[in-house]
């Protein structure tokens, strides 16, 4: 009997100590963190945008070009390029972007030949073609 007298009146106390007026917890109030800055007033805490940041812009000159001199210009590289598919310019890379991409995530027949690349170097190519193909 003693102990089931004791656990109601453990119960009991940490349900009536732990109100929210007593804890600061008052799911009812609005939250009003504020971010305190040394030497500088106190500043609201920004909302969180609704709206995604938008990623940089891919260009050819700058993003694409590297992935292709480093992956795909050994083989198609000017007048003898394999397959006749030359990716030296940014005109011939510009009028092949499709079936470029397209090969790069083919997992039966990848280009380069070695295998799929990683998925971070297949979206910048991704992203370009949806971004308009900028030079």
């Amino acid at each position: 009997m003693k102990r089931l007298l004791l656990g109601i009146f453990f119960f009991a106390s940490l349900t009536f100590s732990c109100s929210p007026e007593e804890t600061g917890n008052n799911s009812e109030e609005e939250n009003t963190d504020v971010i305190e800055t040394p030497g500088e007033e106190p500043m609201p805490e920004e909302p969180i945008p609704e709206e995604p940041i938008p990623e940089e812009q891919v260009t050819y000159t700058e993003n694409v070009q590297p992935i292709f001199e480093t992956y795909c210009m050994n083989c198609h590289l000017g007048d003898n390029a394999r397959g006749g598919l030359s990716l030296n310019t940014f005109a011939q890379a510009v009028d092949k972007a499709e079936l470029v991409n397209d090969r790069m995530n083919d997992q039966f027949e990848p280009m380069p030949q070695g295998g799929l690349l990683d998925q971070e170097i297949r979206d910048v190519i991704q992203n370009w073609i949806d971004g308009g193909l900028l030079e």
